[in-house]
């Protein structure tokens, strides 16, 4: 059925009334395929996602009371996905905007794991990654860079003299990377 998009013919009957719903044409035609682009454009647009994050912000599992929405992870296709889905729960809930992001810790890993990979660091450089990889899955991101030369950061050593210039500003770029795609709600 996916193979590329959705065949009518491979619907069962209930599907194939929403598909009619979905897809039939201004001009009362009804195609036989939906190929894949077509899909992410039916799915990918401020209409659908706004009411998936309001129907998630209205009927979701609350917690606190009933006054705050419980963790919830919301599934995108990519990156440009995810970040379009951030950008209309932040319009729609802008009281909310930047208290729901977090990274959960899988995530967090991975951020960090091309800097792991491709330095060659020593144990007190592997701690001090591990301390921004646990900051930043505890609390979503960084907030500000400078962060990284203060408690819980800079003990036993500080990140001026742990990492050279040129390992110290991609670790940079990886924390700002990290607050500009953080993306969870709840």
């Amino acid at each position: 059925m996916w193979a590329g998009g959705i065949s009518y013919d491979n619907l069962s009957e209930a599907d194939k009334a929403r598909y009619e719903e979905d897809f039939t044409e201004d001009d009362g035609s009804l195609p036989d395929f939906i190929p894949s682009p077509k899909i992410n454009t039916f799915v990918f647009n401020e209409k659908t996602v706004d009411t998936v994050i309001q129907d998630l912000m209205a009927n979701g599992i609350h917690v606190a009371g009933g006054d705050r929405i419980g963790k919830t992870i919301i599934f995108a296709q990519n990156k440009q996905h995810a970040e379009f889905i951030l950008k209309r729960f932040n319009h729609l809930y802008p009281l909310l905007k930047g208290g729901f992001a977090k990274l959960e810790p899988q995530a967090a890993m991975a951020a960090f794991s091309d800097f792991i990979d491709d330095q060659t660091l020593n144990q007190f450089q592997i701690v001090f990654v591990r301390k921004v990889i646990d900051y930043v899955a505890q609390n979503g991101y960084i907030e500000n860079v400078t962060e990284l030369m203060k408690l819980p950061f800079d003990k036993p050593q500080s990140f001026g003299k742990l990492f050279d210039l040129t390992k110290q500003q991609r670790l940079v770029e990886i924390v700002k990377a990290v607050k500009e795609n953080a993306v969870r709600i709840g």
